[in-house]
């Protein structure tokens, strides 16, 4: 069970990453998501955990899945 609990640090550091891996400042890439940038360095910082629609709307502007996402983890990642 406790493979499918979200942690909020983890995914923050990987939003984080994202966006830096983009070269963004929070500002633009809060812009791209339609959130404020106080907002996203909530999310950043591990205080919040986004609703769906912002994390598809992550998974489009850097092109991962949402299970790496999400999870860290990918199709492959998961044993047969």
């Amino acid at each position: 069970m406790s493979d499918f609990l979200v942690n909020a640090e983890e995914l923050g550091a990987r939003i984080r990453d994202l966006r830096l891996r983009y070269n963004k400042t929070q500002n633009y890439f809060a812009d791209l998501l339609y959130i404020s940038a106080s907002y996203l360095a909530l999310i950043e910082a591990g205080k919040r955990i986004p609703n769906l629609e912002v994390l598809v709307q992550i998974t489009r502007v850097t092109d991962v899945s949402l299970d790496y996402l999400v999870f860290g983890t990918t199709e492959t990642d998961k044993p047969d």
